[in-house]
C-alpha cells in the first residue's frame, strides 16, 4: 500500500504539474491551490486507506500507521537524497 501511494501521488502530482505549469502553482491563491494540489492528493490518500481498511478490518489502524511512517520515512530519505542534505518538512 506504501508503494501504492507513493506511485500514484507521485504520478498525480506530476499530471496535475504538468497541466496546471510550475510556475502558475507558485502563483496560486490559497483557495485554488488547496483545490488543485492538496485535495486531489487527499482523495486519493484516503481511497487507499480505506481499501486497505476494508480489507485488513481486524489490523485496520495498525496498517494505516504503518503505511503512514513507512510513506513519510522514504518521502523524507527520497526528498533529503535529491536535495543532497537531511530536509525534515516543518509541518
Amino acid at each position: 500500500y506504501t508503494l501504492a501511494m507513493l506511485v500514484l501521488n507521485t504520478v498525480l502530482s506530476t499530471f496535475i504539474t504538468l497541466i496546471i505549469g510550475s510556475d502558475n502553482l507558485a502563483s496560486l491563491s490559497f483557495g485554488k491551490y488547496f483545490t488543485y494540489q492538496l485535495l486531489p492528493s487527499y482523495l486519493l490518500s484516503a481511497g487507499i486507506y480505506t481499501v486497505m481498511a476494508k480489507r485488513n478490518v481486524v489490523k485496520a489502524w495498525n496498517y494505516a500507521l504503518s503505511v503512514y511512517l513507512l510513506s513519510f520515512i522514504v518521502g523524507t530519505i527520497i526528498v533529503s537524497i535529491l536535495l543532497q542534505t537531511l530536509f525534515i518538512p516543518p509541518l
